[in-house]
C-alpha cells in the first residue's frame, strides 16, 4: 500500500488510455515505479510518474472517440472541408442565402460598432482626458430650449476654483467664436476658435509643434494657431513671432499645435488671450458674478476627490452670485470623457452624440445578428434534408455523434467565416457613406483592421457554433435505418423552429410599425401649420456692423429687384428664438409670479414678411413713432397672464433684471418658434433699430434663384469680409429634424433588412416542412387535390405563425412608437390602419416566399414522389 503510485494519476491513465494498450502499458509503469523507488525515493518516482502518465497522453495511445482505433485530425479536416465545398457547390441557392443573410448582417454590427467605437474615442487623445472635468450650470425650475441644463458658467469661476481650492490643480476659462483673423485686412480668414485665459494649454494639453504650452498664452496679445491655419496664412514661412489681426486688435503667434482630430470636443483653429480685453477686466473686476457665459474647465490634484469639491460648490455661489433667491444657479461637475454623449446641454458644444442613439442602434442591429442566426438554423434544418443519407452512411461505417456534431459545426464555421470576410469587405468600402450620413469621418484604416483580426476570428467560432449547433446536434440523432432511406424521423417533432418564425416575424412587423409611424410624424412635420410661411424665403446671416449700420440703404436696393418682393431684418428667424427673459406683470412683483418668456427683437416689416396672423390690437407703425418699450405678445403669453388676446392690449409688464416696463400693442397667433419636439411657449417681439439684426429676410420669386442669390452677394460684398451665407429658410427648417430624419433613414433600412432575413428564414421552414409533407401531397394529388388547395393547405400553418407573430408585434410596436412619439410636443395619433396595413404586407411576403415552394411541390409529378413507396 506504501508503495502505490497517486491514485488520482492512474484513475486519468485508466480513463484515457485505450483498452488494448492499458494492461501492457500500466504494467511497465508500475515496474519502472518500483524500481525508481528504490532508487531514488518515493518523492521522486512519484514526480516521474506524473511526467510519464502525462506524457502518454498522445493521440497514438488515447482510446477512440468515435470506434476508430487512430485518430488522423488532418485527415478529418481535409474530408470535411472537402464535403464543404462539395455540399456548397450543390446547393449553391441555400449557400448563397446563408452567406449573403449573415454577411449582410455582420455588416451591420461592423458598421454599428465602428460608429460606437468612434463615438468613445473622443477626447482619448489627450494623455489627462480622464483627469478633466467641466463645470455646467443647472437652474432649478429653470428650462430653456426644452432643456434644464447649461453648458457655461460664469467668467471668473476658473480664477475662483484655481485660487480657493487647493483640490484644483488648473482652471480655464473660454468662449467659442468664429472670427475673421489674418494678416492685415486685405488677408483675413474665416475661422473657428476660441478666447481664453492663459491656461487654457494647462488643462488642454494639445500637441506643441513649436512654441511652449505652458508659456504660450501668457501674454494678453499672444495667439497660437493650428499647424493648418499656421500654413494657410503663413505659407511656408515660421509662424512664431508673426503678427495677426482680429477685429482690430493685433496678436502675436507664439505657438503653433497639431490639427486636433475630428474626434476631439474642443475642435479649433485657433487660441486667442482675452485677458487684454476690457470687458474681460471689467467682468473679472465685479464683486458678484450676474452672467453666464463662458465655458469652465479645470484638472484635479492627485488624491483629490471631485464629489466633495462639488459639493462645495453651493457655498462658492452664495459667496459670488449677485442674487440666488431671484436667478437660483446650481454648478455641477461631469468628465470630460462623459462629455461628448450627454446632449441635453444648452449652449454646448456641436456635434455632439448621444447615448440613446447609440443604444437604439445597438438594440436593432443585434436583433438583426439574430434573425440572420435563426435564419441559418432554419435553413441548415431543411438543408440537411437531402443529407440525411449522407449521415446514415457516415453512421453505419462507424461515425460517431460527436463526430457527426464536429463536422456540422465545422461547417457552419466554415460559412460564417466566408461570411465575416465579405462583411468586413463591404464594411471596408461602405464606412465612409455610413460615416457621412451619421456625420461622422468615419474611414476605414489598416491598423484598426489588423488589430480586429483576433475578434473577427473569434466572431467567426462564436457566430459558427451558435448558429451550428442547433442543426448539428438535431440531425446528429438521426437513425441510420430510417437514414439511409433518406426519412427524417425525429426531427419533425421539433418545433423550436416555428417559435423562432413567430419571434422573427415578429421584430419584423414590429419594426415595419415602427418605420411607418416615424414617416408619418415626418410629413405630420413637413405638412403641420406653423404659423408663419417658410416657403420662397431667403434668409442672410449678418456677421457684420457694416451691412446693418447700412440696411435702409440696401433694403432700398434689394426692393427694386423685380425678384425681390420684401425685406425685413430680424434679431433671430421664427424658427430659431434663443433668447428669454423673466417678467412680472407688476414692476417688483411677486417672484412666483415670475414668467420665463422668449423675447425677439425685429423691425417694423417682419410680421408682414413672414404673415404671421395678428388677431388683437395693430402692427409695429412708423407713421406713429413707435417707442421701442412697445411690443407684440403670442396667444400663449396672453393665456399665460391670465387676458384674452383684446385685454392685453395696453396691459403691462417689467423685466426683473433692469425693470423696464413693456407695453402690449399687439397679439399674434402663436407659431412655432423651435422644433416641433418643444411646446409653444409665451414669447414677445419688441421693435428695434437696424444694430440688433442678426438675419435679414427676403421674400422671393422662386424663379432664377441663383440669379437672385448673385444680385444679393454682389450688393453685400462691399459691406462685409465674412463669408457669404444665404440660405432657404424651407432647407433650415429641414435641418431642425436632420439627426432624426438620419435616423430613421437608417432604422427603414435595418427594417427593410430584417423584412428579408425574415422571409428567408420562412422559406428554410417551408423547405423543410414540405419535405416532410410530400408523400401528403403525392397522396393527396392521386386522390384529386387540386393544385390551390394543396396550396392552401402548406400555405395555412405558416400563415398561423406570421399570425401569432402579428399579435405579439402589437403591443411591442405600440409600446416603442408611443415612448418615441412623447420626444415631440406635437405628433400624431397612432393609428390603427397602420398595424393593420404592417400586418398585411407580412402576410402578402410570406404568401410570396412560402407559395414558391408549395406550388413546386404541389406541380410535381405524384407517381415520382410515391415510387420508392
Amino acid at each position: 500500500m506504501a508503495n502505490r503510485p497517486p491514485k488520482l494519476f492512474i484513475k486519468f491513465f485508466r480513463w484515457f488510455c485505450h483498452p488494448g494498450l492499458q494492461s501492457p502499458i500500466e504494467g511497465d509503469l508500475m515496474e519502472l515505479y518500483e524500481e525508481r523507488i528504490k532508487e531514488k525515493g518515493k518523492k521522486k518516482a512519484d514526480w516521474l510518474f506524473r511526467r510519464d502518465v502525462l506524457l502518454l497522453f498522445r493521440k497514438d495511445i488515447i482510446k477512440p472517440t468515435g470506434g476508430t482505433v487512430k485518430l488522423n485530425y488532418y485527415g478529418m479536416l481535409k474530408n470535411y472541408f472537402k464535403t464543404t465545398i462539395r455540399n456548397l457547390k450543390r446547393q449553391r441557392l441555400y449557400a448563397a442565402i446563408n452567406i449573403g443573410g449573415l454577411s449582410i448582417s455582420v455588416t451591420c454590427v461592423l458598421l454599428i460598432l465602428s460608429f460606437i467605437k468612434y463615438e468613445f474615442s473622443y477626447d482619448r487623445f489627450l494623455e489627462n482626458y480622464d483627469n478633466i472635468y467641466r463645470v455646467y450650470n443647472t437652474p432649478p425650475s429653470h428650462n430653456f430650449l426644452g432643456k434644464n441644463k447649461v453648458a457655461v458658467t460664469a467668467l471668473p469661476l476658473a480664477s475662483a476654483l484655481q485660487n480657493e481650492y487647493p483640490e484644483v490643480d488648473h482652471a480655464t476659462a473660454f468662449d467659442w467664436y468664429n472670427a475673421l483673423i489674418g494678416t492685415s485686412e486685405d488677408n483675413l480668414y474665416y475661422e473657428s476658435g476660441i478666447f481664453s485665459d492663459k491656461y487654457f494649454f494647462h488643462v488642454f494639453p494639445y500637441e506643441f509643434i513649436e512654441g511652449d504650452p505652458l508659456t504660450a498664452l501668457q501674454d494678453p496679445t499672444s495667439v497660437v494657431l493650428t499647424e493648418s491655419l499656421a500654413a494657410k496664412i503663413f505659407d511656408d514661412e515660421n509662424a512664431i513671432g508673426q503678427q495677426l489681426i482680429q477685429r482690430n486688435q493685433i496678436y502675436q503667434v507664439t505657438g503653433v499645435i497639431k490639427d486636433p482630430p475630428k474626434n476631439s470636443t474642443v475642435d479649433l483653429d485657433f487660441v486667442i488671450n482675452i485677458e487684454g480685453r476690457d470687458w474681460y477686466k471689467e467682468e473679472m473686476a465685479r464683486e458678484k458674478w450676474r452672467s453666464n457665459g463662458f465655458k469652465t474647465f479645470f484638472t484635479l490634484n492627485e488624491g483629490s476627490d471631485v464629489s466633495v469639491l462639488e459639493a462645495k460648490m453651493p457655498e462658492l455661489l452664495e459667496k459670488y452670485w449677485i442674487n440666488l433667491e431671484l436667478y437660483p444657479q446650481e454648478y455641477r461637475f461631469e468628465a470630460l470623457k462623459d462629455v461628448h454623449l450627454q446632449s441635453e446641454f444648452n449652449f454646448d458644444f456641436t456635434g455632439k452624440g448621444s447615448k440613446k442613439q447609440l443604444l437604439l442602434f445597438s438594440i436593432i442591429v443585434l436583433l438583426i445578428l439574430i434573425l440572420a442566426l435563426v435564419n441559418y438554423t432554419n435553413l441548415a434544418i431543411a438543408r440537411s434534408m437531402s443529407r440525411s443519407k449522407e449521415v446514415g452512411l457516415r453512421k453505419t461505417i462507424g461515425a460517431g455523434r460527436r463526430q457527426l456534431i464536429f463536422q456540422f459545426l465545422f461547417e457552419s464555421t466554415f460559412l460564417t467565416f466566408i461570411a465575416i470576410v465579405i462583411a468586413t469587405s463591404i464594411t471596408w468600402i461602405s464606412l465612409p457613406v455610413f460615416g457621412e450620413l451619421l456625420g461622422r469621418p468615419l474611414q476605414p484604416e489598416i491598423d484598426t483592421l489588423i488589430a480586429a483580426i483576433p475578434y473577427l476570428l473569434g466572431l467567426v467560432l462564436f457566430l459558427g457554433i451558435l448558429s451550428g449547433y442547433y442543426p448539428a446536434f438535431l440531425i446528429s440523432k438521426l437513425q441510420p435505418i430510417y437514414a439511409l432511406k433518406g426519412k427524417t424521423k425525429g426531427l419533425s417533432k421539433s418545433s423550436l423552429q416555428k417559435w423562432l418564425i413567430v419571434g422573427q416575424y415578429a421584430v419584423s412587423i414590429a419594426m415595419i410599425i415602427c418605420a411607418v409611424e416615424a414617416n408619418q410624424q415626418f410629413q405630420f412635420i413637413q405638412n403641420k401649420d406653423l404659423g408663419f410661411q417658410k416657403e420662397d424665403i431667403l434668409t442672410f446671416r449678418s456677421r457684420s456692423r457694416e451691412v446693418t449700420s447700412n440696411f435702409d440703404v440696401l433694403k432700398r436696393e434689394w426692393l427694386n429687384h423685380p425678384n425681390i418682393k420684401a425685406v425685413a431684418g430680424s434679431q433671430y428667424l421664427p424658427i430659431n428664438l434663443r433668447q428669454r427673459t423673466v417678467v412680472n406683470d407688476e414692476k417688483g412683483g411677486d417672484p412666483n409670479d415670475d414668467l420665463h418668456i422668449y423675447q425677439m427683437r425685429a423691425g417694423y416689416d417682419f410680421l408682414d414678411l413672414y404673415d404671421i396672423e395678428l388677431i388683437a390690437g395693430r402692427n409695429f407703425s412708423r407713421e406713429l413713432k413707435d417707442t421701442i418699450n412697445l411690443c407684440i405678445i403670442n396667444e400663449t403669453t396672453a393665456k399665460t397672464m391670465g387676458w384674452t388676446p383684446h385685454e392685453a392690449i395696453g396691459k403691462r409688464f417689467t423685466e426683473d433684471w433692469d425693470l423696464k416696463y413693456r407695453e402690449v400693442i399687439g397679439v399674434i397667433k402663436d407659431f412655432h418658434m423651435h422644433s416641433m419636439h418643444m411646446e409653444i411657449e409665451p414669447m414677445f417681439i419688441e421693435r428695434r433699430s437696424s444694430r440688433s439684426f442678426r438675419y435679414i429676410s427676403f421674400r422671393i420669386n422662386p424663379e432664377n434663384l441663383q440669379e437672385t442669390i448673385a444680385y444679393l452677394e454682389e450688393t453685400i460684398a462691399p459691406y462685409t469680409s465674412y463669408p457669404f451665407d444665404m440660405q432657404l429658410l424651407s432647407d433650415q427648417y429641414n435641418n431642425l429634424y436632420h439627426e432624426d430624419i438620419s435616423q430613421s433613414k437608417i432604422f427603414n433600412f435595418f427594417t427593410l433588412l430584417a423584412i428579408v432575413i425574415a422571409s428567408l428564414g420562412l422559406f428554410g421552414l417551408a423547405t423543410y416542412t414540405i419535405h416532410l409533407r410530400v408523400k401528403e401531397v403525392g397522396i393527396r394529388k392521386v386522390l384529386g387535390a387540386s393544385l390551390s388547395s394543396i396550396v392552401s393547405l402548406v400555405s395555412l400553418d405558416f400563415l398561423k405563425l406570421v399570425g401569432i407573430g402579428f399579435l405579439v408585434a402589437i403591443p411591442i410596436a405600440w409600446i416603442f412608437v408611443s415612448k418615441w412619439l412623447e420626444n415631440y410636443s406635437y405628433h400624431i395619433d397612432i393609428q390603427w390602419w397602420v398595424f393593420a396595413l404592417s400586418g398585411i404586407m407580412a402576410v402578402i411576403i410570406a404568401c410570396i416566399t412560402v407559395s414558391t415552394q408549395s406550388i413546386k411541390v404541389a406541380l410535381s409529378d405524384p407517381a415520382e414522389i410515391l415510387k420508392d413507396e
